[in-house]
């Protein structure tokens, strides 16, 4: 009997699932995706729960084998089909990949971002999910309260001033000691493409997301240059696809939101005609 193949259950708008994606996509592992509405609160359910105690994605199953955390599945990806071979620093990509997993790129995205009251209309409808399945779940009970607090958290972060600016300067340390690593290889790692560029494409990805690029990337030559050559790899596209196009970023928005509001046309209509300016971002916190 042929074994499953790995199944990843992620979002497209959301972060760190373009990690763990991008990671299969450029090892060129087979793989099964399953969507799973992290924006209506389908990750809560009880059924993810037990496949995921945190209720995050991305996870990636591999047989008995559950991977929880992005930069791991990263990591599981290059053991299976190393990128770069022998012509990449593996010291340097262990070191990047640490140091990169430690921005949150959600803070910034929410931070800089378009929240708008559609944000809040999600998590106040992810809090009333987790506390209605706490009841019909009571040996959940610590997981739920645990979720309702981080979602809480999700709301509150983006607008504590110490710790938006301690996300940024955390960008831009990193946008240096790219620029400069970029000054003498074509990739972070070397002379090949590795899985530092991999994780560090999501984070990039962010930055013209919130229509920051003219401050952050352009002024940096050696960066903006790998930037485009990074959009034009052909993985680019499979993961990032939906979040480069505002309609179809909207068509799920628009689709998760018909359990929280319920009727609310006014809200949808006002996320729409940002939609079409290219104003909109959503993402997912780390921890939902």
């Amino acid at each position: 009997m042929a074994e499953a193949l790995p199944t990843l259950y992620t979002h497209p708008l959301a972060f760190n699932p373009t990690k763990a994606k991008l990671a299969l996509e450029e090892c060129n592992i087979k793989y099964t995706e399953k969507k799973i509405d992290i924006l209506s609160g389908q990750n809560l359910e009880p059924w993810f729960l037990k496949i995921n105690p945190g209720g995050w994605a991305p996870t990636l199953v591999v047989g008995e084998n559950v991977i929880c955390e992005s930069a791991e599945i990263v990591k599981w990806a290059d053991s299976q089909s190393p990128l770069g071979g022998d012509k990449v620093d593996r010291e340097y990509i262990d070191e990047w990949v640490g140091k990169v997993n430690l921005w949150h790129g959600n803070l910034f995205a929410l931070a800089f971002g378009s929240r708008g009251p559609v944000l809040k209309l999600f998590v106040e409808h992810k809090i009333k999910v987790a506390q209605s399945l706490a009841k019909k779940n009571p040996d959940l009970a610590e997981v739920y309260q645990r979720k309702i607090e981080a979602l809480k958290k999700s709301v509150e972060d983006p607008t504590d001033k110490a710790k938006v600016d301690a996300n940024k300067s955390q960008l831009i340390s990193l946008l240096d000691e790219a620029e400069s690593r970029l000054a003498n290889s074509p990739f972070l790692a070397g002379q090949e493409y590795s899985i530092a560029d991999v994780i560090f494409t999501s984070c990039l990805q962010r930055i013209p997301q919130v229509k920051l690029d003219k401050e952050l990337i352009d002024p940096r030559a050696n960066v903006k240059k790998y930037w485009a050559t990074l959009k034009k790899r052909p993985s680019f596209k499979a993961v990032f696809g939906v979040q480069e196009s505002p309609l179809s970023a909207a068509g799920v928005v628009l689709s998760a939101l018909a359990k929280p509001i319920k009727g609310q046309f006014t809200v949808i209509r006002c996320w729409e005609n940002k939609q079409k300016g290219c104003g909109g971002s959503w993402t997912e916190r780390r921890s939902d």
